[in-house]
């Protein structure tokens, strides 16, 4: 399956959730809602990828918004004893 959804210009609510070993990550914007599960190993993965690409981009850039990316986001984290 394909699933392709532009989040940049909208408002996105987000969850994160830990529980049973596994993390699950909730997307929702104005028309969709995704919703994916990892295990632990997986989510740091993607976590330390993002990390690092989030690293490499021109900070300056990012803080403008010509580009008109003006979506905000929420999100809720909470883990599951």
């Amino acid at each position: 399956m394909y699933v392709h959804q532009c989040f940049i210009y909208q408002d996105v609510e987000g969850g994160l959730e830990g529980k049973d070993g596994a993390v699950y990550l909730a997307l929702q914007g104005e028309r969709m809602r995704l919703s994916a599960s990892f295990s632990y190993s997986q989510a740091k993965v993607l976590a330390d990828s993002l990390q690092s690409l989030l690293k490499q981009l021109p900070l300056n850039r990012l803080l403008t918004d010509e580009d008109g990316l003006t979506g905000d986001m929420t999100v809720v984290a909470k883990i599951e004893n």
